[in-house]
């Protein structure tokens, strides 16, 4: 059971370069979801101040940076700065982007891991759970190019790294028996590669492909380990094509989830150590009347 109660008051202030927003917030947050995790119900308080300045540094640049800061009733001072950086060409055909930013995340361990209690194994917390805080950068490049027989391109390529701490995670290994949960000690990066395609033709044909490289690890004691259910790659497509006479659309629309590492039940565990390339595909065809 969940009870939240939210209230968020803002002021702006606009010069010739600067557009200033200041504001507080305050929530209230009731949680019991029942489970081990809770073992008796979690109120939390969270007061917040806020200020941002998005400054026009020109025709086609910005600036924007603010920071945060709360005060949790249960974990304390928590401060969050941001920036992000914006580049746009004059037909606005290429636009880039840079930002850099911190955050932090109570998270609800069985909201986003039911699954957990679902299995055979029991559900062990090692120790008093602590947000979990990351650190993050983020490079984006968006380019429109138009070509004289009226095509449509649409290219957008994104380089992303996310450093956390105290990062929540459950060990399958230790205990095949048990999933134990506890904050790491040490450091977990993700990183990686988004590219997305998106296309448009005269005749009515629309392509639209996207693919996701990622590299996650977790650093502990001079360690790297890979973590389980993650995949290095995954992706979407859809190809979609129109006939006018009759009127009928046909859609193919899959997506691609490469191989992610299983936990297992210890060294007799017969079972493969990776999942399969699981590839779930979508055929569609829509008529329309009149």
């Amino acid at each position: 059971m969940q009870t939240i109660g939210f209230i968020q008051g803002a002021y702006s202030k606009k010069t010739k370069n600067h557009n200033l927003l200041f504001g507080a917030t305050f929530r209230y947050t009731s949680y019991d979801d029942n489970t081990p995790a809770t073992t008796k119900k979690e109120i939390t308080s969270l007061p917040g101040v806020f200020i941002q300045d998005e400054w026009n540094l020109g025709k086609s640049q910005i600036l924007l940076s603010g920071i945060r800061y709360d005060k949790n009733s249960i974990y304390g001072d928590i401060l969050t700065p941001r920036l992000n950086y914006k580049w746009a060409s004059k037909d606005e055909n290429s636009i880039f982007r840079i930002g850099f930013g911190t955050g932090y995340r109570v998270v609800n361990v069985f909201t986003e891991d039911h699954a957990a209690l679902t299995g055979a194994r029991d559900v062990i917390f090692s120790e008093e759970i602590l947000p979990e805080k990351s650190w993050n950068i983020n490079i984006n490049w968006n380019q429109k190019i138009y070509s004289k027989y009226g095509a449509i391109f649409d290219f957008d390529l994104s380089v992303f790294n996310t450093v956390f701490s105290n990062r929540i995670l459950p060990d399958y290994d230790a205990n095949p028996n048990q999933i134990i949960y506890g904050n790491l000690d040490g450091k977990s990066i993700t990183q990686g590669v988004t590219l997305n395609i998106n296309s448009v033709t005269a005749n009515g044909l629309k392509i639209n492909m996207g693919a996701t490289f990622i590299d996650s690890k977790i650093i502990q004691d001079n360690q790297t380990i890979y973590p389980f259910l993650t995949e290095k790659v995954s992706g979407n497509y859809r190809i979609s094509y129109t006939i006018y006479n009759p009127k009928v659309t046909f859609d193919l629309s899959g997506t691609l989830i490469g191989p992610m590492k299983l936990p297992l039940l210890g060294l007799l565990d017969t079972r493969e150590p990776y999942s399969p390339v699981i590839n779930i595909m979508n055929f569609q065809a829509t008529f329309t009347l009149n």
